[in-house]
């Protein structure tokens, strides 16, 4: 599996490949041989509970950067900042009815109590699309591990067997697909965090 630790050879190698391949942006295919490579950033927390009868967006053209909520802007990211994906990190919470937003508070990777309370969300899948182009299509359930006991940076979530890309300046999505009909959380409401594991390219 790819590793962060990586970093930037075998991302760099990546993106060239598909510059060869005629297969970037404009500027991006431009400023290649310009670009600096950085680990990636960016994450997302969202409220779930509306997601009971089926698909919700979690990166969309309608959500807005907030700091501690979400690091991408209406689901596009900026001019030359490609996100080379070697991984993502997936987290939930269900905290007390009195909360007001998702940054109030934090989010568990590790199958435990609380998500066995949100039971639909342990047979959801996450997808990741870009220009009709399904970039990513799993079970939430591969993401989590048993027990908290290897909590490192590289450990959490799961490691792709190979690399991913979503566009600098193209619009994209993440979604939540949830089985229909089942509601995500009990009583209490319930949050969802997903962070991107892999580099970012800047010029």
């Amino acid at each position: 599996m790819q590793r962060t630790s990586s970093y930037p050879v075998i991302a760099k190698q990546f993106l060239e490949s598909l510059n060869f391949a005629e297969k970037l942006d404009a500027d991006t295919a431009k400023n290649i041989d310009k670009l600096k490579y950085a680990e990636c950033p960016h994450f997302v927390k969202t409220e779930i509970t509306d997601f009971g009868k089926g698909t919700g967006n979690i990166i969309d053209n309608t959500v807005d950067k907030a700091v501690g909520v979400c690091t991408i802007n209406k689901g596009q990211l900026k001019a030359n900042e490609n996100l080379i994906l070697s991984g993502l990190v997936l987290g939930h919470a269900n905290p007390a009815d009195t909360v007001t937003g998702p940054a109030d508070f934090g989010y568990s990777t590790v199958k435990d109590a609380a998500l066995e309370q949100l039971n639909a969300l342990q047979h959801g899948t996450i997808i990741i699309e870009q220009e009709d182009r399904r970039i990513l299509e799993l079970p939430v359930d591969r993401f989590y591990h048993g027990a908290a006991t290897d909590r490192s940076r590289e450990n959490e979530g799961w490691n792709f067997d190979s690399l991913r890309l979503i566009k600098a300046a193209t619009p994209f999505e993440v979604k939540l697909e949830l089985p229909a009909g089942i509601d995500p959380g009990s009583s209490k409401k319930a949050f969802f965090y997903v962070g991107f594991k892999g580099w970012v390219t800047r010029l």
